[in-house]
């Protein structure tokens, strides 16, 4: 009798638990774990009391997505931060928009040199970039350089790029892509070149500093060069990007691009972007940039391989 009386209180302890469990607030955070507990709203902050971990104060930044199903409660007095929560500033899938960013980005970078001696040499590019992101979903992109030089009061370069993107997040790591890639290039005579992709990315490494993705895309291309006929072609679209924020506020970007022409796959063109930011002041920087781009059957005696080393300032508001 004594050992049923027993079994019953443990029974009903045990059923109690899984009610309250079953029926007690919960946050998810952006690294997958989940707390449940008592959860308060205050603003920029999710207050959860933990049965184990007591009183903790989590950053929206730092939560997924949080299930309230008795309804807010009122904000509570000052909370102890019992342990740190970090995870990646921005998900793609949050139950409420992320504050750490803003849905419009925009950046403007220059380098401007003037070497003066037995020829007189002048440098100048330019570097902007524009974002937007709606519906925590959406995002759409557009980056274009121009570098240009003369000597002596000749042209001796002159080379512009246009990449715009329109991405959909699939997951919290996935993501389709639409693409449009415009260049020139007026001295390995490429008068126009032209793509159109659709496809996937993933990042393949995705932390609060560093990212690492690839994307496959398929579509066409149109090329117009001086002295060759104009080339329309199916194409594929290769992208490897990869990105790190060390602690001092520095960045380094890296970007490969690959448009394999599947009828003429000789002509296909490649290119590689390496760069380095520096914060000067809030809002602006010093950059170092190395751009590697392949030109097939460049005219004359130019060479296959363009490479570029810029040195220049970017400002962001």
């Amino acid at each position: 009798m004594r050992y049923g009386s027993i079994r019953c209180l443990l029974v009903a302890m045990a059923l109690t638990w899984a009610a309250t469990s079953a029926h007690a607030d919960s946050i998810t955070l952006t690294n997958g774990d989940v707390l449940r507990g008592e959860v308060r709203d205050s603003g920029d902050f999710l207050v959860i009391d933990h049965p184990v971990l007591g009183r903790l104060q989590i950053p929206r930044s730092d939560v997924e997505a949080f299930d309230m199903p008795h309804g807010p409660a009122p904000a509570p007095g000052p909370a102890t931060i019992r342990a740190p929560v970090t995870a990646d500033c921005g998900c793609a899938f949050e139950a409420t928009p992320d504050p750490c960013k803003r849905p419009w980005d925009f950046a403007f970078g220059a380098g401007l040199s003037n070497d003066a001696g037995n020829t007189i040499k002048t440098k100048l590019n330019l570097d902007l970039e524009i974002g937007y992101r709606w519906n925590r979903r959406n995002s759409l992109s557009w980056r274009g350089t121009s570098f240009y030089e003369e000597a002596n009061g000749e042209q001796t370069e002159g080379k512009y790029t246009s990449n715009l993107a329109y991405k959909r997040d699939l997951s919290r790591r996935s993501r389709f892509v639409a693409t449009q890639l415009l260049s020139r290039d007026d001295f390995a005579d490429i008068l126009l070149r032209t793509g159109w992709f659709l496809g996937y990315e993933y990042d393949f490494v995705k932390r609060k500093r560093t990212t690492f993705s690839g994307g496959l895309g398929a579509g066409a291309g149109t090329e117009r060069r001086a002295g060759f006929p104009t080339l329309t072609t199916s194409a594929l679209l290769a992208h490897l990007a990869y990105r790190h924020e060390f602690e001092q506020g520095d960045s380094f970007l890296a970007t490969a691009n690959a448009v394999p022409y599947l009828d003429e796959i000789e002509r296909s063109p490649l290119q590689l972007e390496l760069r380095y930011l520096h914060p000067l002041r809030d809002h602006l920087d010093l950059t170092v940039g190395f751009l590697i781009d392949y030109v097939p059957e460049p005219p004359g005696d130019f060479r296959s391989y363009d490479t570029k080393f810029t040195f220049g300032l970017r400002w962001r508001p």
